[in-house]
């Protein structure tokens, strides 16, 4: 009898053991399953581009909407605005209305006119970056402007150029510089 009280007990023992152990087991799993689901959850928040809603049919009062939502973005250094133009016939399919964006592309630390230097390298992204919400809210052609010295010209002259909507899209500050260099003509 005493072996088969010891055996009992070893038995209850190793049953004990083994329930613990699944139980652990089953924890574990449940806490990776959280943490894909978690990860999953994380890359998808963090990688999917921002999407403007389309507050109207009106891009200009999309992107007011827009820049009350985030006040302190690249679109509001830029004086980014959308000019209606009825002249166009027929608008892209995106805004509903005929129209082009304007955009001023001035140095950000200085404050009013005649600016002593052209826009450099971060102002023309900050452009870009402006021009990259104005073709998510609506696409279409975007007419730049920026006033700065050009030791080829006098100092502050007033400078634009017509950016088409198929050139802004995916456009970046050093591509953007070199299209306006390019096409730009005085005011």
């Amino acid at each position: 009898m005493p072996n088969s009280l010891g055996e009992t007990i070893k038995n209850r023992a190793a049953m004990k053991a083994r329930h613990a152990l699944m139980m652990l087991s089953i924890v574990v799993g449940v806490i990776i399953v959280a943490a894909v689901v978690a990860l999953t959850l994380l890359v998808s928040a963090t990688s999917t581009p921002e999407v403007i809603p389309r507050t109207a049919a009106d891009p200009g009062t999309t992107l007011q909407t827009y820049v009350a939502h985030n006040p302190d973005t690249a679109v509001t250094e830029s004086n980014l605005a959308f000019a209606r133009d009825n002249r166009l016939v027929a608008p892209a399919a995106s805004c509903g209305t005929p129209g082009h964006w304007s955009l001023d592309v001035n140095p950000e630390d200085f404050v009013g006119y005649p600016y002593p230097a052209a826009p450099g390298a971060q102002d023309w992204g900050r452009a870009a970056d402006a021009i990259a919400v104005a073709m998510r809210i609506c696409a279409t052609d975007v007419a730049l402007t920026w006033v700065g010295h050009d030791p080829r010209h006098p100092a502050s002259d007033r400078w634009t150029a017509l950016l088409p909507a198929s050139a802004a899209v995916g456009i970046d500050a050093a591509a953007l510089r070199d299209y306006a260099a390019h096409h730009e003509s005085q005011v």
